[in-house]
C-alpha cells in the first residue's frame, strides 16, 4: 500500500508515511489540514456505505466499482480503497452469520413467550371455571319437590293397576329412584285413584314449604278398630282395642278389610293384621306407616316394637325366615337382621343405646349391637346385655355384659371394649367423679379416665358398694368403709348367714339431725338398722 501524500510503500493499515504526517503536522496551512479531513470523512463515508450492502451482492458491487475506477486516472485513493472493501468484505463475511443467529433466537425466543402465555391464559380460565364450579349450587325446591312427587305418583299408579290395592308409602319410598337430593314427607297420603298428597317435606334436611297433588278426603273402607287407654293404680298403661270400663280412647284405624284385628300398641303407634298381613298404623292419624309384612312365629316371639320412655325407634319382625329392622325414623328397613332383639326394660334402660342408634341382638348366646341406620354390626360382647349405664356427666356409657355365672358380669364401653383388665364383677356404681365395682370378696375403685385409684383387701363378703363408702363383711362383724379402704367402724358379732342386706333401704341418711351412713338388715321381716356419723364418728342402732 503507498502513502496518499508522496505516494511511498507503507503498512497496510496505514494512510499517510511516517515523514508526510511529521509534515502534516508542521503544515502551516490550513489546505493540507483541509485535506487531510476530506481524506477521512470519504474514509468514513466508504465504510458506512460498504456496511449497508447486503453480503450476497457484495462481489458484484466491489467489482463494479473497480472497473469504473480503471478508466479514471491513477490516484492515491484506489488501491487502499480496494483493500478497504476487501477488509470489509471479510468483516461482512463474519458479522452476517452472527445477525442471522440473533434472527434465529429471536424466532425461538417469541415461540416460547407464547407457548408460556398460552398456558398461563388456560390456567386462569381453567381456575375461572373451578371458582366457579365451587359456588354453591342454589336448590329450586319446588322442582325437586314436583319431580320427587311424579316418581312416586307413577310407582303408585303401576302398583294399583298390577295389585289392584293402595301400596304402603314404606313400598312406596324403597322404590322412588330420584336420588339427585334426600327428600323426607311427613305427610304422605295415597289415594284410590293413584293419586298422592305429599306435605311437611325437607330436601337435604332443610324445610321446604312446598307440597306435592291436592289433599283429599277419601271414604275409606273396611273395619274400624278403636284404640283405648286403660290405667292402672300402679301407674302403668295399657293400650286396647276394645272398651273398657273407665277407659279413655285414644284413636282409631281405619282398616282395608272387615278381618281386622288388633295386635299390639306403642304409644301413637299399632300393629293391626289383616288376614295374613300385618300393618303399622298411626292412630292419631289413621295412617298407615309401615306394611305389610308376614309373621312366621306363631307365639309372636318374632314381632317387637323396639321403644322406651314413649319413643318409638323401630319394629323388629321376621318375615320368610328372615329377622328385619324396620326403623320408623328413617322409614328404612334393615335386612336378614340375625338373632333376636334383647327385650330388657326391667333391668336397663334401652332409651341410652337407642341414643346411640344402636340396638342389643342376642345372637346364640353373644349380643351383637347393630346400628339402626345402616344395619351394620357395630360391635360383638360375649355376654348376654345386662344393662347401659351413663355417668353423671353423659359422657361416657358402660355396657354390663352377664356371664354364664349367675350375678358375674363384666364392663365394656360404649365401642365395645373390655374395660377393668377384664375382671369379673358382681356390684358396679357409678359416682360423680369415680366408679366403683367389686366381685364377691373385693372392690376396687376407678377415677373418671378409668384409671385404678383402690384396690382392697379380701374380706367374707362385700354386701354392698356406694359413691363414698362400701359395706363388708369380715367374720360375724359388720364394717363400714371409706372407698380408699379405710374403716370408718365395726359393729362386732351382728352379722350371719340368716340376715339379707337391704341396699335400697341402706344409704345417706339423717340422724340426731346430722348427716348419717344408715345400714339396714333384714332377718324374718324383721328390719335392723345401723348407722355411723362421719362428723362426729358416733355409731349405733335405731
Amino acid at each position: 500500500m503507498r502513502c496518499k501524500n508522496c505516494n511511498k510503500e507503507i503498512e497496510e493499515c496505514e494512510i499517510f508515511c511516517d515523514d508526510c504526517k511529521k509534515d502534516l503536522k508542521k503544515a502551516s496551512s490550513r489546505r493540507d489540514v483541509k485535506e487531510l479531513e476530506k481524506l477521512i470523512e470519504d474514509q468514513k463515508k466508504l465504510n458506512d456505505l460498504e456496511n449497508t450492502k447486503e453480503l450476497v451482492n457484495l462481489d458484484v458491487l466491489i467489482k463494479e466499482e473497480l472497473k469504473e475506477e480503471e478508466t479514471i486516472e491513477n490516484t492515491n485513493i484506489i488501491e487502499p480503497t480496494i483493500e478497504i472493501k476487501e477488509e470489509l468484505k471479510e468483516e461482512m463475511v463474519e458479522i452476517n452469520p452472527k445477525k442471522s443467529k440473533k434472527k434465529v433466537i429471536i424466532i425461538i425466543v417469541s415461540i416460547i413467550l407464547v407457548f408460556i402465555i398460552g398456558i398461563l391464559i388456560t390456567l386462569y380460565i381453567f381456575n375461572n371455571k373451578e371458582e366457579k364450579s365451587e359456588e354453591p349450587k342454589t336448590i329450586d325446591y319446588e322442582k325437586v319437590i314436583t319431580d320427587y312427587g311424579k316418581n312416586a305418583e307413577e310407582l303408585v299408579k303401576n302398583y294399583i293397576t298390577e295389585n289392584n290395592e293402595i301400596p304402603t308409602w314404606q313400598s312406596v319410598s324403597d322404590l322412588i329412584t330420584y336420588d339427585k337430593y334426600d327428600v323426607v314427607c311427613e305427610i304422605h297420603n295415597i289415594y284410590s285413584d293413584g293419586s298422592i298428597y305429599l306435605n311437611e317435606c325437607k330436601v337435604e334436611d332443610a324445610i321446604v314449604e312446598f307440597s306435592y297433588g291436592e289433599e283429599k278426603e277419601e271414604i275409606k273402607e273396611g273395619k274400624k278398630v278403636s284404640v283405648y287407654k286403660l290405667s292402672y293404680e300402679n301407674g302403668f298403661a295399657s293400650y286396647l282395642s276394645y272398651q273398657e270400663s273407665g277407659s279413655t280412647m285414644l284413636g282409631t284405624i281405619t282398616c282395608k278389610t272387615e278381618e281386622c284385628s288388633f295386635i299390639s300398641a306403642y304409644e301413637k303407634y299399632v300393629i293391626i293384621k289383616e288376614e295374613s298381613l300385618y300393618y303399622l298404623y298411626n292412630y292419631e292419624t289413621d295412617t298407615m306407616e309401615f306394611g305389610p309384612f308376614n309373621i312366621n312365629d306363631e307365639y309372636m316371639t318374632a314381632l317387637n316394637i323396639l321403644g322406651y320412655s314413649g319413643k318409638l325407634y323401630g319394629i323388629y319382625y321376621n318375615e320368610d325366615g328372615i329377622n328385619n329392622i324396620y326403623n320408623v325414623n328413617t322409614n328404612k328397613t334393615l335386612k336378614n337382621i340375625k338373632g333376636i332383639p334383647v327385650v330388657n326394660e326391667l333391668y336397663y334402660d334401652p332409651s341410652i343405646m337407642y341414643k346411640y342408634n344402636l340396638v342389643a341382638i342376642d345372637n346364640n348366646g353373644n349380643t351383637d349391637f347393630v346400628n339402626l341406620k345402616s344395619g351394620n354390626v357395630s360391635f360383638t360382647i360375649k355376654e348376654t346385655l345386662g344393662t347401659f349405664i351413663e355417668d353423671s356427666t353423659k359422657k361416657i356409657v358402660y355396657i354390663l355384659g352377664y356371664t354364664d355365672e349367675p350375678g358375674e358380669f363384666k364392663v365394656y364401653n360404649s365401642n365395645g371394649k373390655l374395660l377393668f383388665d377384664g375382671d369379673t364383677f358382681t356390684q358396679f356404681k357409678v359416682g360423680t367423679d369415680n366408679l366403683l365395682v367389686a366381685n364377691n370378696t373385693k372392690f376396687k375403685v376407678y377415677d373418671k379416665d378409668l384409671k385404678l385409684e383402690t384396690s382392697s383387701k379380701t374380706y367374707d363378703k362385700v354386701l354392698g358398694i356406694y359413691e363414698d363408702f362400701v359395706v363388708v363383711t369380715k367374720g360375724n362383724d359388720l364394717k363400714i368403709l371409706s372407698i380408699e379402704d379405710k374403716e370408718y367402724v365395726t359393729f362386732e358379732d351382728v352379722w350371719n348367714e340368716s340376715y339379707t342386706f337391704q341396699s335400697n333401704l341402706s344409704g345417706w341418711s339423717t340422724v340426731n339431725e346430722k348427716k348419717a351412713i344408715n345400714i339396714t338388715l333384714e332377718n324374718n321381716n324383721n328390719y335392723i338398722k345401723y348407722y355411723y356419723i362421719p362428723s362426729t364418728k358416733q355409731s349405733g342402732t335405731y
